[in-house]
């Protein structure tokens, strides 16, 4: 998720959605559009060997292991790099991805097919659905999704309604609640800023409580990253970023190596790059 600067594979990966009168969605379609544009062509063989996306895969391989789950769906899967990596490492018999980004969408299927991986990309909104595909997936989750709509619990409950019962929903944002990620977005991308709607632990347990989840665990993942910042992503300064930026990019390049080098994984609120949420559909549901 941190493999350029900006942390723009996993703002990408925001791109899911539904209209406005929906979902107050922050961002919308035309915004994730104009990122996916000029990715060109893709490769296989994409894994986890940055600090960010390295904290990252050891959730889920720590909840995917513990679940044991047949089936996985991402939300917002435009350009995903996850999706055919987890598919490829555990062994999915059933493998989809949904987002309203048609660029998003043809990319997230090109890495599907570059990666070998059988699997369905859906390009729709979240909020529309069939009820064939309701309660379908033991596993869906979503990375830097829930924090671009304005209810953040609706966007949940629209999210939830794709797993079955007894499964998993597993919810990674960036942190940028009372953090150093968010002071500094505000002040260097005012614009990127007011797409989000910043969530903490306690607001995200609160959300998950409230739309019937069980088991829920929310923790902050990694110690520190440079690469949360959309750095290059409309930045108040455009001149300045292009000096600051691959400055940036090489600092945050050593401290990652430096932070897997000491296996610190765990981070403080104002420092952690990530806040995860994780818990179980109940069975009766």
């Amino acid at each position: 998720m941190t493999d350029i600067p900006g942390d723009v594979v996993a703002s990408r990966n925001a791109a899911v959605a539904a209209t406005d009168q929906n979902s107050g969605d922050l961002a919308g379609q035309e915004y994730w559009d104009d990122l996916y544009e000029p990715v060109g062509g893709v490769s296989a063989g994409w894994k986890p060997t940055t600090y960010g996306s390295v904290a990252m895969a050891r959730q889920f391989d720590r909840t995917i292991r513990q679940a044991r789950p047949a089936s996985i769906l991402e939300i917002g899967c435009g350009n995903s790099v996850w999706l055919p990596y987890l598919a490829s490492q555990y062994g999915f018999t059933k493998v989809a991805g949904m987002d309203y980004s048609q660029p998003g969408c043809e990319l997230a299927q090109q890495r599907l097919k570059a990666q070998g991986v059988a699997g369905e990309i859906y390009c729709r909104d979240l909020w529309t659905t069939s009820p064939e595909e309701v309660g379908q997936y033991d596993f869906v989750y979503s990375m830097g999704v829930v924090e671009h709509f304005t209810d953040n619990k609706a966007c949940l409950e629209a999210i939830m309604k794709f797993v079955a019962p007894g499964g998993v929903l597993f919810t990674s944002v960036p942190n940028y609640y009372r953090s150093i990620h968010g002071c500094v977005a505000r002040f260097w991308n005012p614009s990127v800023w007011r797409r989000h709607n910043p969530l903490g632990t306690k607001a995200l347990s609160e959300f998950y409580s409230a739309v019937g989840m069980d088991d829920i665990c929310v923790k902050h993942v990694g110690a520190l990253s440079l690469g949360i910042v959309s750095w290059m992503v409309e930045p108040r300064f455009p001149l300045l970023a292009k000096v600051l930026v691959p400055a940036i990019s090489v600092s945050d390049r050593v401290l990652g190596k430096l932070l897997l080098a000491m296996r610190l994984y765990r981070g403080l609120p104002a420092l952690a790059p990530y806040v995860v949420a994780i818990a179980k559909r109940p069975a009766w549901t």
